[in-house]
Order: C-alpha cells, then structure tokens, then sequence
C-alpha cells in the first residue's frame, strides 16, 4: 500500500460529510433543472393551446377577453413553480448543511471513543454523544420546519392572484 492511499484511506471518514453534502447538492441542482424545465414546457404547451383555442373562436370579437385569465393563471403558475424550484434548493442546501454537522459530530466522537482508556470514559463520551445528537436532532428539526413554514409562505404568496377575490380557485 502506498503512502497516498493510505493519507486517503485515513482521510476518508472526514470526507464522508463534504462528499455527502456534494452528492445532495448535485442532486439537488438536477431537480431543480428538471422542475423548471417541466415549468417551462408546461408553460409553452399551454400557450400554443391557448393560441389554438383562440384560433378557432376567431370570428369573436372577445377571443382577448376570453383568453386573458388563462395567461394569467400561466403565468402565476410558472411564478409558482420558480418559487418552488427556489425553496426546494434552500430546503436541500439547508438539509445537507445539516447532515454534515451530524455525521461530523459522530466522526469526533468516535475518535474520542478510540481514544478512551476505560469504562467510565466510554460512558462518559457514549453520553455526550447522546446529548450531542438529541440536541442536534432538536436544531435541525427546527431548522428544516422553518424551511418548510418559508416554502408554504412562499408559494401561499406566489397563488395569491388566483385565489384573490373574483378569481375562480
């Protein structure tokens, strides 16, 4: 075994959470592209029905009027979807960050746990962990419904125009 494999060996369990919070991110990212890809053909498909259906009622004289709330309902709704597209990333960043901090917290803690040298050690780092992971557990269950409270807010604002007074819902 060469030295360089062995420092990546060594190193690879301080990895783990960077590499982990990459992958997500990526994954993340991927989604994101394909939600505003589906948002905007979803979009375009929608107008060229519009543009067909006012096509054939062409002889009326409010193919204007008759069109004009479904455009506006296109376009809240790819407004919906880029606020979707947004918060869902901060939602994945934030819980990435999250998974990070946790699987930090165990790599430490499993080097103060080789390093213990008796029983009443390993219970002492065994409890702090306990301790370590509740209260971390605690934070990012608040952290991930905030991210959650932000998105339904979010969106709330976002569908606003279509469920305003007057408007069909």
């Amino acid at each position: 075994m060469t030295k360089r494999t062995t420092t990546r060996a060594r190193n690879a369990p301080q990895d783990a959470p960077a590499r982990a919070a990459r992958l997500t991110m990526a994954a993340a990212a991927r989604t994101s592209e394909r939600v505003s890809g589906a948002a905007n053909d979803a979009t375009e498909g929608a107008a060229s029905g519009a543009a067909a259906f006012g096509s054939l009622f062409g002889g009326l004289e409010n193919r204007e009027a008759m069109l004009r709330p479904a455009a506006e309902t296109i376009d809240v709704m790819r407004d919906v979807a880029a606020v979707l597209t947004r918060t869902t990333q901060d939602f994945g960043r934030e819980w990435a960050g999250l998974v990070q901090q946790g699987l930090r917290l165990n790599m430490e803690a499993a080097g103060a746990m080789a390093r213990c040298r008796s029983v009443p050690d390993l219970l002492a780092v065994q409890a702090e962990l306990l301790r370590g992971n509740l209260e971390q557990t605690s934070r990012a269950m608040h952290q991930l419904a905030a991210a959650s409270t932000r998105l339904a807010n979010e969106t709330d604002i976002a569908l606003t125009p279509l469920t305003a007074p007057g408007k069909a819902a």
